[in-house]
C-alpha cells in the first residue's frame, strides 16, 4: 500500500507540475497580442496525425529524462514535451496571434525558474526540475524539427521573428536535451576531489 501511495504521489506531483508548465505555456501565447497577424486556424492535428504527435514528443522528452532514473522527473518531462503546445490554442481558435511563441528560449528560462522554486516548496530538489524543464523545451524542439516543422520564436516576447531550423539539427537538439540532464547527474555523484571541494 505504502508503495501504491508512493507512485501515486509521484504521478500527481509531477501531473501538477506539467499543468502548472501547461498553463503558463498558454499565458506566454497571449503575449502574441502585442504583434497581431491574419488568424489562421490550424486544421493539422486530424486524430492519426495527433497520436502520432504526442508520442513521438511523449518518447523524446522520456529519452532526454532517462539519465535522471528519476520517476517523478521523466513523467515530468513526458508532460512538459507535450504541453508546450499550449501555446498553440489561441492561433487554433483563429485569434490573431502566432501559434509556437512559448517555443523560445526566454520562456524555457522563466518556465525552468517557476518550477524549481515550486520544487523547492514541495520538498523536492529544484535542480533536477530546473534541468528537465530546459531538457523537455530542446527535446521538444528536436522532435518538431525531425517531424518537418522546426520554425521557432526562439526569442519571443522580445522579438517577434522566426528561426527556422535545418532537418539535421534534430539530432545536436536531442543530445543537448540528454546531457542537460546527464551531466547535472554525473556531477553529482562525482567524488568530492573531482568537484574541486575542499576536504
Amino acid at each position: 500500500m505504502t508503495m501504491l501511495q508512493g507512485r501515486t504521489g509521484v504521478f500527481l506531483w509531477a501531473a501538477g507540475m506539467a499543468s502548472v508548465y501547461a498553463a503558463m505555456s498558454f499565458l506566454w501565447s497571449v503575449l502574441g497580442f502585442a504583434s497581431p497577424v491574419p488568424p489562421v486556424h490550424l486544421h493539422e492535428y486530424a486524430f492519426p496525425a495527433l497520436v502520432t504527435e504526442v508520442g513521438g514528443h511523449i518518447l523524446f522528452g522520456v529519452v532526454a529524462a532517462a539519465a535522471t532514473m528519476d520517476a517523478g522527473l521523466v513523467l515530468l518531462a513526458a508532460g512538459e514535451s507535450v504541453l508546450i503546445d499550449s501555446d498553440h490554442l489561441l492561433a487554433a481558435l483563429g485569434y490573431p496571434v502566432e501559434g509556437r511563441l512559448a517555443h523560445s528560449v526566454f520562456f524555457a528560462l522563466f518556465a525552468a525558474g517557476v518550477l524549481a522554486y515550486l520544487a523547492m516548496k514541495s520538498g523536492r530538489p529544484p535542480r533536477g526540475v530546473f534541468f528537465v524543464t530546459l531538457s523537455s523545451v530542446a527535446a521538444h524542439f528536436s522532435y518538431d524539427v525531425f517531424a518537418g516543422n522546426g520554425v521557432f520564436y526562439l526569442l519571443s516576447p522580445a522579438s517577434f521573428a522566426a528561426y527556422d531550423f535545418p532537418y539535421w539539427t534534430w539530432l545536436p537538439l536531442v543530445a543537448v536535451a540528454v546531457l542537460l540532464n546527464a551531466l547535472p547527474m554525473v556531477a553529482a555523484r562525482a567524488p568530492p576531489a573531482a568537484r574541486g571541494d575542499a576536504g
